[in-house]
């Protein structure tokens, strides 16, 4: 996967993800309870949709904790991107619709 494909799928997870994946992403982490606390703080307590608060939780995360989620969706999520003809959940890109 080049840059420009890892940004489109990182692109569609953050519109796209599902709980286990959600729960996945969390454990990668070096705090998991922590980061996920501070998820859904973001998402319920401000008011947030989902993206949103998984864009502002991703940035205030370490460089360590963004490259393990980087990672962590990599492996895990390939939907949207060229190339890809197995994805591994059903989402709503282009692709699968």
């Amino acid at each position: 996967m080049n840059n420009s494909q890892a940004i489109i799928n990182f692109m569609y997870f953050a519109n796209n993800f599902s709980q286990p994946l959600l729960k996945g992403m969390f454990e990668v982490t070096n705090a998991p309870q922590h980061l996920e606390s501070k998820f859904t703080s973001l998402a319920i307590d401000n008011g947030n949709n989902g993206t949103k608060a998984l864009f502002q939780w991703f940035m205030q995360l370490s460089t360590d904790n963004q490259t393990a989620v980087c990672d962590y969706i990599t492996d895990n999520y390939n939907c949207g991107v060229n190339g890809y003809e197995e994805h591994t959940v059903e989402c709503m890109c282009m692709d699968c619709l």
